[in-house]
């Protein structure tokens, strides 16, 4: 029985020294990881490609709703209200 005893003692002191060490914590920094992998320099020019056609796209649907604009600005007078 005392040893029994004995060996609870134990085991809850080794648990109280275990609980008392400090958590560890670790960082990771996402951008030096991603700066050093081989893929990321043409993964990142074949999103500018990509990015650049889509700024030509916009840039054309720009110019021609602006002459659609300007086009119906000068065909205003001709227009007729509601009647």
């Amino acid at each position: 029985m005392k040893k029994i005893f004995f060996f609870v003692i134990v085991l809850l002191f080794v648990g109280q020294l275990q609980a008392q060490t400090p958590q560890k914590v670790g960082h990771f920094n996402l951008n030096n990881f991603l700066a050093s992998l081989p893929e990321v320099g043409e993964i990142d020019s074949t999103l500018q490609v990509y990015q650049s056609t889509f700024l030509d796209t916009m840039k054309q649907m720009q110019d021609k709703l602006q002459a659609d604009y300007v086009a119906l600005q000068k065909g205003a007078d001709n227009l007729t209200g509601k009647e």
